[in-house]
């Protein structure tokens, strides 16, 4: 048998049926129908974030080659600063040269520094635009050295990543994974409240809710009210739905065509050294990039 079996397919139409499945599988989702936590302030370090909702970090593999923001770097940050999340946490940004996991990796450094303050200064001000200055999202870096995965590694030092399709969506000619996805989404849930509750001090961004589509917040909800986190993060779902944050605070629900289906396309795009985006939801633009980049993959000997 290859692929994902039928039976482990997002197919749930409704929050119950979902619920209903976790219970089945003898998963714990904390759902809340309250949302209101979600948008309510929180305080890292005494500054004040305008709500719960944290884009996490998800290269786009589109810097300059001197690791520079990008054009379609800065495109990326200000979509998810006018749609409204508190927190956005800058993707992965090497410290070194020899330290970039791939040619278009951002490199902070004296001479792309201020390419990054101009990066800050656009962000915050997409945010101003739609929310006004009430609304200053909180911004934070992912700082990184790739070490033996980096691309510019000494020889004999470079280790080669690799795709793990159980952690992905399984494509054909793949094993099925080992689990039912929603049990991976109840692990790591579970691993964000552990480090909550060792570190209390520290606030957590609960990881693992995209697959959820849109039901997540509900399940969001039930995490922050139990203290199992502080904020809510998206990964791949920021790619996809930017805006979800901005369509909670004026509808308190999401539009399921929003939001990401877990096709993999993002990573997909990133494996062949193409810029990553959703290809499914940000389209034209990354449907084209993906159909290019996955034509010249299959010309290549």
């Amino acid at each position: 048998m290859t692929g994902q079996p039928l039976s482990d397919r997002f197919q749930y139409k409704t929050a119950d049926a979902l619920r209903r499945k976790a219970e089945a599988l003898g998963v714990d989702l904390p759902f809340e129908n309250d949302l209101r936590i979600l948008l309510e302030p929180a305080d890292v370090g005494g500054q004040r974030v305008p709500n719960r909702l944290a884009a996490q970090p998800m290269e786009g593999c589109d810097g300059t080659p001197d690791g520079a923001p990008g054009d379609l770097t800065t495109r990326r940050y200000e979509r998810i600063a006018s749609g409204g999340s508190g927190l956005i946490w800058f993707e992965a940004t090497s410290v070194a040269p020899d330290g970039r996991a791939n040619p278009r990796q951002l490199f902070l450094s004296a001479g792309t520094a201020p390419a990054f303050r101009r990066l800050v200064d656009l962000t915050r001000a997409a945010a101003r635009r739609r929310f006004g200055d009430r609304h200053e999202p909180y911004l934070v870096v992912q700082l990184t050295h790739s070490g033996r995965f980096s691309r510019t590694a000494g020889e004999g030092r470079r280790k080669a990543t690799c795709f793990n399709p159980h952690f992905d969506r399984p494509v054909a000619g793949m094993a099925p994974p080992p689990e039912h996805p929603l049990v991976g989404v109840a692990r790591l849930l579970g691993l964000g409240a552990a480090v909550q509750s060792e570190v209390p001090a520290v606030p957590a961004v609960a990881t693992g809710l995209s697959w959820l589509r849109q039901f997540w917040p509900p399940v969001a909800a039930g995490l922050l009210t139990r203290g199992m986190a502080v904020f809510a993060g998206l990964g791949r779902g920021a790619f996809a739905y930017p805006d979800a944050a901005a369509d909670l605070m004026a509808r308190g629900v999401l539009d399921r065509t929003k939001c990401c289906i877990a096709c993999s396309r993002c990573t997909e795009l990133m494996r062949i050294g193409s810029t990553a985006g959703c290809a499914v939801r940000d389209h034209p633009l990354y449907s084209s990039l993906h159909r290019a980049a996955m034509a010249s993959a299959r010309s290549v000997p």
